[in-house]
């Protein structure tokens, strides 16, 4: 039998969807999942430990280690060689209809609400 999903809570979207260099001479676009943006946002903005940050998101301690991980990656290739970091507004690519408010609640969705919860019915979500 499957492990069953859960919703991980992200607190906020982001500001600012993208980070480039000067004069648009990025090499390529580095695409970081909400996820990955509130891992460290929780971790390097607010200074917060990993189990921490696991029990804010919902996910294993485990878990937030890999995002964070493969978050620090993106964001160094970045610096170091100069791309473009976007969080991918595409919700097929970053499953955005799973984000819930942090206190359970359902938040905004580019889709709507209504379709949010079709989608989360769909996988089985507790709603």
């Amino acid at each position: 039998m499957p492990r069953p999903q859960k919703s991980r809570r992200i607190c906020c979207y982001p500001d600012y969807w993208s980070f480039a260099p000067d004069q648009d001479k990025a090499n390529d676009t580095i695409v970081m999942s909400l996820d990955e943006f509130e891992t460290i946002r929780l971790i390097d903005y607010h200074s917060k430990t990993q189990e921490q940050c696991a029990a804010e998101m919902n996910v294993a301690r485990t878990t937030v280690t890999a995002i964070y991980d493969t978050a620090r990656k993106k964001l160094a290739q970045a610096l170091v060689v100069g791309g473009a970091v976007g969080h991918n507004p595409i919700s097929i690519i970053v499953p955005c209809h799973r984000v819930v408010g942090s206190d359970g609640s359902l938040t905004g969705y580019a889709g709507g609400l209504d379709k949010k919860k079709a989608l989360l019915k769909l996988e089985k979500y507790s709603i």
